[in-house]
């Protein structure tokens, strides 16, 4: 079982009962007591249970959601989708794997999505009731996604609870880029989110690019499904903000 799967099992236990013992959820999840502890501290740090002696307890006024039932087989997705929460204003960043957390996000007519990207644009408008804001400007035929001047005026009059980003190049030293003016721009997305959430796929990471956008120190929280991430990544970023997930 993934980290994010346990997660949700957590959440669900904790919405029915209450309280669980770290016993209780060690033998339920078929895991060590601190495996379970590394759970909770990841969980607590999101502000969605608190930490009690022995134990964990629901926070009565968050509410739990499920993940969708027909979640693809991307663990990276999957994990994503754990930390969306109750949140209603969601920032989702120009991808292919930004694109396929957008077809099995849990929309409602009661969320706003923001988003640069023409093909994520298109999968709200058709599939879901949910409010669209889609930021224009230049168009960049590389990925279909707009920045540049316009993009960039836009963001900074904007506020999202939540920014999922899943850039193309990535290292221990951050995220990079060919487009230097994209600088300015994911400054301009790290400064309107309360969280931001970075999908940091192993076949990105070490990849070339010219221009360093920001360092992981600026993600709320990191999922990578690279191997060793925790070794690799260590003094790069704090392990509660660190999620590895085993690849399949």
């Amino acid at each position: 079982m993934i980290p994010a799967e346990r997660h949700q099992r957590i959440l669900e236990m904790v919405s029915t009962k209450h309280f669980v013992s770290l016993r209780e959820l060690s033998d339920m999840l078929n895991v060590t007591v601190m495996t379970i502890r590394r759970d909770i501290e990841q969980l607590s740090a999101r502000g969605i249970i608190m930490t009690t002696r022995g134990g964990v307890k629901s926070r009565d006024e968050v509410p739990v959601r499920k993940l969708p039932e027909a979640v693809g087989s991307n663990a990276l997705v999957r994990a994503a989708l754990s930390y969306l929460g109750d949140s209603k204003v969601v920032y989702i960043d120009g991808g292919k794997l930004t694109l396929e957390l957008a077809t099995f996000f849990p929309y409602s007519d009661e969320m706003t999505i923001v988003t640069n990207d023409f093909a994520i644009a298109k999968h709200v408008m058709a599939h879901s009731g949910a409010a669209l804001f889609f930021i224009g400007g230049k168009l960049s035929r590389h990925d279909n996604t707009f920045h540049q001047r316009v993009a960039l005026e836009t963001l900074k009059s904007l506020n999202f609870e939540k920014a999922f980003i899943a850039p193309e190049s990535w290292g221990d030293k951050g995220v990079f880029h060919n487009d230097e003016f994209r600088t300015s721009y994911y400054d301009a997305i790290i400064s309107a989110s309360r969280k931001c959430i970075m999908l940091g796929d192993n076949q990105s990471y070490g990849r070339n690019a010219l221009y360093k956008m920001f360092s992981l120190t600026d993600m709320d929280m990191v999922i990578t499904d690279l191997s060793s991430s925790e070794s690799i990544l260590s003094r790069r970023i704090d392990p509660l903000k660190l999620h590895p997930i085993a690849r399949k």
